[in-house]
């Protein structure tokens, strides 16, 4: 007779509990401090602490000589990106498909005093004739 030992247990039942967990944070109103500002994130939209790699980016984008760059943050979800993006001095456009992640990065725009245009989009369809200097995009692999 062999047991199952707690280790083998836990990660057998590691990805039900973490799906579990992110879908539960995706159907409710949430925050998410980055030490600067809060953000907060509206339900079904693309919540960075879920996907590490949304604030690894957008750490890595503030490093860059953004100052009066045309900045386009591409299906910006909450908006982290694009936030980093305007504090390191970018003008700055994010869009995005979910009209509520468009009203969620306007909010967390507002609240931390960064100005961002911010478009209901369907990836280039509004953005018509326009040129950027950076476009970045932090496509949702994981849903």
């Amino acid at each position: 007779m062999s047991f199952i030992s707690a280790g083998a247990l836990r990660r057998l039942a590691q990805p039900f509990i973490v799906r579990f967990w992110v879908r539960r944070g995706l159907r409710e109103n949430s925050v998410f401090d980055v030490g600067w500002t809060r953000i907060r994130v509206r339900p079904g939209v693309f919540h960075p602490r879920y996907f590490g790699s949304s604030l690894i980016f957008a750490r890595f984008i503030e490093s860059l000589e953004l100052q009066g760059k045309r900045f386009l943050d591409m299906g910006t979800g909450s908006g982290i990106i694009g936030l980093f993006a305007a504090r390191a001095g970018a003008d700055v456009t994010s869009v995005d498909l979910n009209p509520d992640a468009v009203r969620c990065v306007e909010e967390n725009a507002a609240a931390a005093a960064l100005k961002i245009r911010c478009l209901e989009s369907d990836l280039f369809a509004e953005l018509t004739g326009e040129r950027f200097d950076v476009i970045a995009w932090n496509p949702p692999f994981f849903s």
